[in-house]
């Protein structure tokens, strides 16, 4: 249903994770025109952070993939049909930064300090 705005936003997507939460909102049930989830329940389901997943909800509202809005408290994610005339260009939209930077985990024990970093996708 939405093969035309998925092939044109693996053509401009700044990394695989955009691609990621968008696939999943258009397998989700839509109910009245829009699908009602919230950011931070994308970004546990795909392993994601919060800030991080913010940054791409972002993006895909300013690359006019997705809207937003609000209905009685909750967030309703509209996902927006793809024009025939509008050809999106990679400039229009400005590409997020990723942040691969590993978590490091401290643990002490006995007098001991031992730094333990994470490497993610590993």
């Amino acid at each position: 249903m939405y093969e035309k705005e998925l092939n044109q936003l693996i053509k401009l997507a700044p990394n695989v994770s955009t691609i990621k939460i968008y696939n999943m909102l258009i397998n989700m049930e839509q109910f009245k025109g829009g699908i009602l989830v919230s950011r931070k329940y994308v970004a546990e389901e795909l392993n994601l952070s919060i800030p991080y997943t913010h940054k791409i909800f972002d993006w895909l509202i300013k690359a006019e993939f997705i809207t937003e809005t609000k209905i009685n408290g909750y967030t309703q994610i509209i996902l927006n049909k793809l024009d025939e005339s509008d050809n999106k260009t990679v400039e229009k939209v400005e590409q997020p930064k990723e942040n691969h930077q590993p978590k490091q985990e401290i643990i002490r024990k006995g007098g001991k300090t031992i730094v333990r970093t994470m490497i993610p996708d590993f």
